[in-house]
């Protein structure tokens, strides 16, 4: 039971980490709190050359957050999945500061800096879960 709890979350957080990292890669402009906290609260324009720059970097950790994710969604299917233990520390020496990293960076411009949180606690709990069923965490078809 714990062992598919834990393979359920992870399916979930990495599939979710994939869509997100999607979800920066389509965005055309800043958004609203990317403009909030350039302008600090002002009424000034966000020169093109910002606004430009702010995209391309949501670019990055948009590239970024679908390959860390897609990477983990592989540890976990084809390696976690099939018993393989180690997957499981690479999966969290992956996820893990990627999703830091994406939360300290919401955090400090005022985004949905917790929604990184939870996928840091839910995959940290569904590796956890996966790696303490022991011999009965795989998931044969």
């Amino acid at each position: 039971m714990r062992a598919k709890l834990g393979f359920g979350l992870l399916y979930v957080v990495t599939i979710a980490m994939i869509l997100g990292g999607v979800g920066d890669l389509v965005i055309r402009e800043p958004l609203e709190v990317h403009r909030r906290f350039l302008l600090g609260g002002g009424e000034v324009a966000v020169s093109p050359q910002t606004a430009s720059l702010v995209v391309h970097l949501l670019h990055a950790l948009g590239g970024g957050l679908v390959g860390v994710g897609s990477a983990a969604l592989a540890l976990l299917h084809y390696g976690l999945r099939r018993g393989q233990r180690w997957a499981g520390f690479a999966i969290l020496a992956a996820v893990v500061p990627a999703e830091t990293m994406n939360a300290v960076g919401m955090y400090a411009v005022n985004s949905f800096y917790y929604v990184s949180v939870a996928y840091l606690v839910l995959v940290i709990l569904g590796v956890a879960l996966v790696l303490s069923a022991g011999d009965q965490a795989t998931l044969r078809s």
